[in-house]
């Protein structure tokens, strides 16, 4: 037992970095959480009612929409069609982010139908779907936490895992990089990614991008150690891809995936 403890406490220095900056990535995160008011972030509405429908009808919601978008003259421009603006435009996401959550929150409530409602003073008020501050905000919303609000909030905590789930793979990619001997180098590797502001607002709301980032994450790593093993040509990495065109919780993730030749 005493040999347990000491290899644990071993082990605890070893990766003593990685584990305070783990932390406070997830602190962070549950900062953004409870102080980013529901609905505002982008398309959070829509992430959540495809959850909400999934835990409903234990079935995917119909799409009704058509993908690939039609092309448009600016390809820097979204087709100007009614299906963008559709408030469950985004039931036509691919269903592994929302399967997911709706399985770890089984247990939860979420069958409350409120939801805060548009300010229709904003400039943004014909966006149904939020993330341009177009909605009123009550106590309906202040803790202690019930019905959608409490639903939200926890959900949110979900993608803060998944977060932290592809920092932990880019720290393992930064200990194949710089082995052998210990280096800080794969902590501050973990934080340049963790502290990204973007990448840890996405950890605190309702997104199926975060757990597509960290997918690709941990794509990065399941190649750097093919490469490492001396197995640069090894199948893993187009078995990876193809799992990811099957199964990606984001329609951009399949542009990461290479085409064969």
């Amino acid at each position: 037992m005493v040999q347990i403890v000491e290899a644990a406490r071993l082990k605890a220095r070893t990766h003593r970095l990685a584990v305070v900056i783990g932390l406070v990535f997830v602190g962070l995160a549950l900062w953004y959480n409870v102080t980013l008011p529901i609905g505002e972030s982008d398309n959070e509405a829509s992430h959540y009612r495809y959850i909400q429908y999934i835990k409903t009808y234990r079935d995917l919601p119909p799409a009704f929409y058509q993908w690939p978008a039609p092309p448009s003259t600016d390809q820097c421009q979204s087709p100007s069609s009614t299906d963008v603006q559709d408030p469950e435009h985004q039931f036509r996401q691919p269903p592994l982010y929302y399967l997911l959550t709706s399985v770890a929150f089984f247990w939860l409530d979420t069958s409350d139908p409120w939801w805060p409602p548009t300010n229709h003073y904003s400039i943004h008020s014909n966006h149904p779907d939020g993330g341009y501050n177009v909605a009123i905000h009550t106590e309906r919303e202040a803790f202690p936490y019930q019905g959608t609000t409490l639903a939200v909030r926890l959900i949110r905590v979900l993608s803060s895992l998944f977060g932290l789930l592809g920092l932990i793979a880019v720290y393992l990619t930064g200990r194949l990089i710089f082995q052998p001997g210990p280096s800080p180098l794969p902590a501050l590797m973990m934080a340049v990614v963790g502290f990204v502001p973007t990448y840890t607002f996405a950890a605190s709301v309702i997104n199926n991008d975060i757990l597509v980032g960290a997918l690709g994450l941990w794509c990065i790593y399941f190649c750097a150690l093919s490469v490492r093993s001396g197995c640069a040509s090894a199948p893993l990495p187009w078995r990876l891809s193809a799992w990811r065109w099957l199964f990606s919780p984001s329609t951009t993730a399949s542009f990461c995936c290479p085409s064969s030749r």
